[in-house]
Order: C-alpha cells, then sequence, then structure tokens
C-alpha cells in the first residue's frame, strides 16, 4: 500500500517516516502539509491511502476544504488523532474516514494501518480500561439510591463531609457512609477518583441540592 502523509509538524512526520520505512508492506508516497498544499486529490494516482492528522483536517474543513479529503475518492481516508479530538472529529465532519490513535509508540503503525482499513482501532490498554470503566461506571449510577446520588454529585463539587451535610441536612456521620457507598458500588479506590468521575457528568441541575 502507498501512503501519503498529511502532517503539519515535522517531528511528528519525521517519526511517522521513519515508522512506515521499516515497514516492507508498505511505501511512503509522500509527505505534505495540507495546511499549505490543499490539493490532496491531485495524489489520487500515486498513494491508496492518506494518512492526515486530525488537526489538519478539522483546519480544512473550517477553511473549506474539506472537501478536498472527500474528493479522493481512490484513496482512503485514515485520520492520526489523539483522545482530545475524537468529538471534535465525529461532531465537525460528515465524509467517512477511518482512525488510527497517536500513540508515542509507532513500532506497530503498519499493522494499525492494516486494521483500521479493514474498521478496526486499536486502543492502548490504559485507555481502554478507562473509557470502560467510565462507561460502566455511569450505568451503575442508576443503581444508586437517591441519597447516594446526591452525595454522589456533592462530591463532585470537592465538597468536606461537613458541608455536604449542611448541603443536603444528613447527618454527618450518614454523608460518611454515603460517601463510602458510592465509593465501593464504583468499584472505585478512593474519595478523590469519585470527585473527579463526578465533575465529569454533573447535571446541568445541581444533582447535589437535590
Amino acid at each position: 500500500m502507498r501512503i501519503l502523509l498529511a502532517v503539519r509538524d515535522p517531528w511528528l512526520a519525521a517519526s511517522l517516516r521513519d515508522a512506515l520505512l521499516l515497514a516492507p508492506a508498505l511505501q511512503l508516497a509522500g509527505i505534505v502539509d495540507p495546511t499549505i498544499d490543499r490539493a490532496l486529490g491531485g495524489w489520487n494516482s500515486y498513494a491508496d491511502i492518506v494518512l492526515i492528522g486530525a488537526d489538519e483536517l478539522l483546519w480544512l474543513h473550517r477553511s473549506g476544504s474539506g472537501g478536498s479529503v472527500a474528493v479522493s475518492a481512490t484513496m482512503h481516508v485514515i485520520v492520526l488523532l489523539d483522545e482530545s479530538r475524537i468529538l471534535d472529529l465525529f461532531h465537525q465532519i460528515d465524509h467517512g474516514f477511518d482512525l488510527v490513535l497517536d500513540l508515542e509508540d509507532h513500532r506497530f503503525l503498519a499493522e494499525r494501518i492494516d486494521l483500521a482499513v479493514a474498521g478496526y482501532v486499536v486502543l492502548p490498554a490504559p485507555l481502554l480500561k478507562r473509557w470502560m470503566g467510565d462507561h460502566l461506571r455511569r450505568r451503575l449510577i442508576a443503581d444508586l439510591s437517591p441519597a447516594e446520588r446526591r452525595i454522589f454529585f456533592c462530591v463532585g463539587r470537592a465538597l468536606s463531609n461537613k458541608s455536604i451535610a449542611a448541603e443536603t441536612s444528613f447527618p454527618e456521620n450518614e454523608v460518611k457512609s454515603l460517601v463510602q457507598s458510592v465509593t465501593r458500588k464504583l468499584r472505585m479506590k478512593n474519595r478523590t477518583t469519585v470527585a473527579v468521575f463526578a465533575a465529569s457528568i454533573q447535571p446541568e441541575e445541581d444533582g447535589c441540592a437535590g
């Protein structure tokens, strides 16, 4: 497979180039900065895949040049992105693409590209564990009692047990017991991890106020 790299960062381009040159099944067709050379469709005859950075694709979309990727009908578009750009990409880009998560370790880049072409995404184990943990814990919130839910969102506001007791009118010893119950039910190690998780999913209305 012939690959066109469309990334702006020269250090990232060099790292990806070195990884691709070590993969016998992949041929590097070229490296372009798509914020300068927007005519990616002109590479149709020379590349089978365009590996483009998420920031570069979003920039093309905002500048009205997103069609330059979409019209590259003969090239398979694979987006290189990190976790922080996933929602931006899905929200703003309509045409089809596959994904390769940007990892510092490029040893398995060729294999990840092969899997992306087939429609799969390789996730590093720590990221998968965190995503799955957060997803499953969101489901477990529905199993909390009304009092536990209030305590959960109060902890998300970084309130002390004394402040939570004043806010909810629960006795302070009951607050302590409820915090422990929430921590146990959500399979979390300590109050800090509960607070970070609760802060990330605070409802529009103050869940602590009840």
